[in-house]
């Protein structure tokens, strides 16, 4: 088959900027260009790809936790083992258990208080240590979605059995929850508050004698003046909460 080539001569030359899909420079694209050379980061000799970054910034999750992932796998995170390379009167021990050096696979692997309360939440983190040496490879494993989906469905299934503070007990966390007395219900009521932005985040916590947990109720607030007006609403909001359910010892 023979092709032919037209080219239309009587069209001027125009300027393309090659790094942009519709060849129009911007400042964006410049930007592109000249980090993308950084996008694949080496951490202990991993190589991380852009993917992951794209992946963990649209996980739907709060953003604190989107930052905390990032500094783990960039291995960013200030533990003792780290600050003392600065400073050498700082205790390298762990805050949490004494037991070991203060590092992040300490902090996420080993810990004590951390394994049960990965345990909890049904992670196995014995298989995870068996498969990434640090903790910044297993973030990089991790489906960010998917994880936090699973932990929030195992979280909501363990805060709906009665099981749950038996199984935290016998995992060596301690619960300073207070049981109420036979036949009398408790709620726990917090708010979290921001004072950039006057948000506000609340809780109520329904349980009985025996730590089953009967209901849970959360609500998002925004333009509350501070935390403290917060705190009283929620209280309120939990005695009308208590009213409609017809409770009579609470």
């Amino acid at each position: 088959m023979i092709q032919s080539l037209y080219i239309d001569l009587s069209k001027e030359d125009e300027i393309v900027w090659m790094p942009a899909n519709n060849g129009a420079f911007s400042v964006k694209s410049t930007y592109n260009m000249l980090t993308k050379s950084q996008c694949q980061i080496q951490v202990n000799g991993n190589i991380i790809m852009p993917a992951v970054w794209k992946n963990l910034w649209r996980c739907n999750t709060a953003h604190r936790i989107k930052l905390f992932a990032w500094n783990c796998i960039r291995d960013l995170n200030s533990t003792r083992f780290k600050l003392s390379y600065y400073d050498t009167s700082i205790d390298v021990n762990c805050g949490v258990c004494e037991q070991q050096e203060e590092t992040m696979e300490h902090l996420i692997f080993v810990c004590p208080r951390a394994k049960a309360v990965w345990r909890g939440v049904q992670v196995d983190m014995d298989d995870v240590r068996r498969n990434f040496s640090t903790v910044s490879e297993w973030g990089v494993s991790l489906k960010p979605t998917a994880s936090v989906h699973k932990i929030n469905y195992h979280l909501a299934s363990h805060l709906h059995s009665s099981g749950m503070s038996t199984a935290l007990l016998q995992d060596n966390c301690i619960s300073l929850w207070i049981p109420p007395d036979i036949g009398i219900l408790k709620f726990n009521v917090d708010a979290s508050f921001d004072p950039d932005t006057n948000q506000l985040g609340t809780g109520i916590v329904l349980r009985d004698h025996t730590g089953d947990c009967k209901c849970i109720r959360g609500e998002y607030a925004n333009g509350v003046p501070n935390a403290e007006m917060r705190e009283c609403m929620t209280i309120r909001e939990a005695l009308s909460w208590a009213k409609r359910l017809q409770c009579s010892m609470i």
